[in-house]
């Protein structure tokens, strides 16, 4: 029997048409009927589907004595998506909500600052402060809402004609794009370069040379690459619980020492000199988000630059504003 033969009498053992099939594969029934008449060999990546959806290996499929030219490695995994553009809207929201969730927090905490100084009716320049910062991260969450509204419009419809196909290696993935059935662009990618990956939802996304691509959980064998590598490169998953845990601890040790920064001199301001001394507090929160910064940069976690920098600065303002009740107790 050729390899037309054998594909043609396992489709027929599991009970599908040829329209079915190429459903099943992403492909069309004209394909199906050229690899059965002998007009075209399947790909690789074609033969590592059939044989799930007929249940049978690759060397069966191929016992006739054909051969495959130029095949080259078989993949270990491989993956079509195709997304309507509801499913990317939906996506995109994802994938929105989780940028804007560490902005909404400190919004939210600006605001209940803002609140405590007019009950406490602390300085206007203090107040005004806050309600400019307020007014800085709104007109940049807004910003980012509109850019992403913006990028599903221009991209829903190119998004819903491609199809995206990843076929996952030893150490590297191909990325196929089709377009209208015609492959359109084809790319190497190794493991390492791979920047981030993104669980959302329903949906993993991994990112390179600032492209996204994306797919289903549900299409994911238990053990993919897409699951598992993740997990042992947590530098490259900002959203998994590890690196969750990490931006929790940095973020804290930044707005710590920043609040103490911004309402001490207006609290101090009534308890006078004397008080001063308290700050060493806050000098000691900014000595510990530079120690994190030192401990996060050995680590290899790229955002450890902004724990420096406030650790630096504010700890030396603090240290020397705390020691005004030294400096100045003859005055009081």
């Amino acid at each position: 029997m050729t390899l037309g033969e054998n594909l043609k009498s396992y489709r027929e053992q599991v009970g599908l048409s040829q329209e079915e099939l190429g459903e099943k594969l992403s492909v069309s029934a004209e394909t199906i009927a050229d690899w059965e008449t002998g007009a075209r060999v399947p790909e690789v990546a074609d033969l590592l589907r059939l044989k799930d959806v007929c249940g049978v290996s690759v060397d069966l499929l191929l016992k006739t004595g054909t051969t495959l030219p130029d095949a080259g490695p078989f993949p270990q995994e491989v993956y079509r998506e195709q997304f309507t553009p509801e499913e990317w809207k939906k996506i995109i929201k994802a994938t929105q909500w989780r940028g804007m969730r560490k902005s909404l927090v400190l919004l939210a905490i600006l605001v209940l600052l803002l609140c405590y100084a007019l009950f406490y009716s602390l300085s206007v320049a203090t107040s005004g402060a806050i309600v400019g910062i307020i007014f800085v991260f709104a007109a940049v969450n807004l910003r980012y809402v509109i850019a992403a509204k913006k990028n599903y419009d221009n991209t829903k419809e190119k998004i819903a004609a491609c199809t995206y196909e990843y076929r996952v290696f030893a150490d590297y993935l191909e990325i196929y794009i089709y377009r209208n059935g015609e492959q359109v662009r084809q790319s190497k990618l190794s493991f390492e370069n791979i920047e981030r990956f993104f669980d959302v939802g329903d949906y993993i996304l991994f990112q390179n040379a600032g492209q996204a691509f994306t797919l289903r959980k549900s299409d994911l064998k238990a053990d993919s690459f897409f699951l598992t590598y993740p997990q042992m490169h947590p530098e490259k998953a900002p959203y998994s619980d590890a690196n969750q845990k990490q931006k929790i601890v940095s973020n804290t040790l930044i707005f710590l020492p920043l609040a103490c920064l911004l309402l001490a001199p207006a609290l101090l301001g009534k308890l006078g000199f004397a008080y001063f001394w308290i700050l060493y507090i806050g000098a000691a929160v900014s000595v510990a988000s530079f120690i994190y910064g030192v401990s996060a940069k050995k680590k290899g976690y790229k955002k450890y630059r902004l724990n420096l920098a406030v650790g630096i600065v504010c700890g030396i303002l603090l240290l020397v504003f705390g020691s005004y009740c030294f400096i100045f107790r003859n005055l009081y």
